[in-house]
């Protein structure tokens, strides 16, 4: 398996992380968002947080390797579920990050700025409710 942090830091620039601080950072975001079912927009910020958190003290570099590491374990999270539905683990991303169009107000909401009012998702549908192509 491939390290997430395999960039060296030159002298006079933020430290970067360890292997357990990344995948601490990791979770500490997925825990943020899934802490509270009934409040989106706590999630969301928590997950901000976290995030502002992280760049503040890894930087760039730093925030790039959470990044890898959170792609990482959903790969991982995705092949598992795809192997119980008996399908691609690529078609199921295609579900989960292409054919949820309905969910386009939700990625809108996160990418606005902070303190800009975000509406609330009607509810977060289950993936597998969504029907799967077969290529």
């Amino acid at each position: 398996m491939v390290s997430v942090m395999s960039v060296d830091e030159s002298a006079g620039r933020l430290a970067a992380p360890s292997p357990s601080q990344v995948r601490r950072r990791s979770y500490e975001v997925v825990q943020a968002v899934l802490s509270d079912d009934h409040n989106y927009e706590r999630g969301v910020e928590g997950a901000w947080a976290v995030a502002k958190a992280a760049l503040a003290e890894f930087g760039a570099v730093g925030l790039a390797a959470i990044t890898v590491e959170l792609s990482l374990q959903l790969a991982s999270a995705l092949e598992r579920i795809a192997a119980e539905q008996q399908i691609a683990a690529v078609d199921l991303a295609d579900v989960w990050f292409l054919d949820r169009r309905a969910d386009d107000e939700r990625v809108s909401a996160v990418n606005a700025p902070s303190g800009a009012s975000r509406p609330r998702p009607e509810g977060l549908r289950s993936p597998m409710t969504t029907t799967t192509r077969v290529r």
